[in-house]
């Protein structure tokens, strides 16, 4: 009887840590696309903003 029941937990511990381990990993994936397209979207915005800066960099080096 206490053979059973420590199998049954150790089942639904295990259980439990691939439901954790699946969902933290999938939402590690989703926010991981999710930044993916928000760089896609705004490479445009970010490469001038970084020209700029670079520009101002320049300028006070020299």
């Amino acid at each position: 009887m206490s053979l059973i029941h420590s199998n049954a937990c150790a089942y639904t511990l295990l259980e439990f840590r691939i439901v954790i381990f699946e969902f933290f990993t999938f939402n590690f994936f989703l926010i991981f696309m999710n930044l993916r397209i928000y760089k896609i979207s705004n490479i445009f915005t970010f490469a001038k903003r970084d020209f700029i800066t670079t520009i101002n960099i320049l300028k006070v080096f020299l």
